[in-house]
């Protein structure tokens, strides 16, 4: 069983995860994150924009699945130590 202070200061980890993914959600609703560069074969040249979707896509997936981590440790369902002896 965790005691009070671990308990606080996973709730707090909670938070900031929870406030990192809903930034990270934002932005990917935004669609801000907009690289652009200019491609030249020497017969012409243009200019083009991409966005970075992937990378933040990952990070939300991270974020998620950390939360969903210290809500089971919260909760009791995280590892526990445990001592194996040979006999």
């Amino acid at each position: 069983m965790l005691n009070p202070t671990a308990k606080t200061k996973i709730k707090a980890r909670i938070a900031r995860y929870e406030a990192l993914l809903d930034a990270a959600e934002e932005q990917l609703l935004s669609l801000t994150e907009v690289e652009d560069f200019k491609i030249d074969t020497g017969e012409g040249s243009q200019r083009t924009k991409f966005r970075k979707m992937e990378d933040l896509r990952k990070s939300i997936r991270s974020y998620e699945i950390m939360i969903d981590h210290l809500y089971q440790r919260l909760n009791g369902a995280g590892l526990s130590n445990i001592t194996l002896r040979r006999k």
